[in-house]
């Protein structure tokens, strides 16, 4: 169990690294579709999390909801 745990910890640490306070994509052009699969893959991680992986969620999961559309679609650009 401690292996699995570790194991993602280093995930949840990756995912933090290559994003951009919560949202995900290519450098400079965020991505909705990759930030929700991000943001699923941190919120694996048992809580509770380090405040980074905390954040990188809170800020994913604000952004995408600016970009929720009233019929509940969400769409960017």
């Amino acid at each position: 169990l401690a292996r699995l745990d570790e194991g993602l910890a280093a995930g949840a640490r990756f995912l933090v690294s290559r994003g951009d306070g919560g949202r995900f994509g290519p450098p400079g052009d965020p991505n909705a579709g990759l930030t929700a699969m991000a943001v699923g893959g941190l919120l694996a991680l048992p809580e509770p999390r380090p405040a980074p992986v905390q954040e990188a969620i809170d800020g994913g999961l604000a952004w995408l909801r600016t970009l929720q559309r009233p019929d509940g679609a969400f769409t960017q650009g």
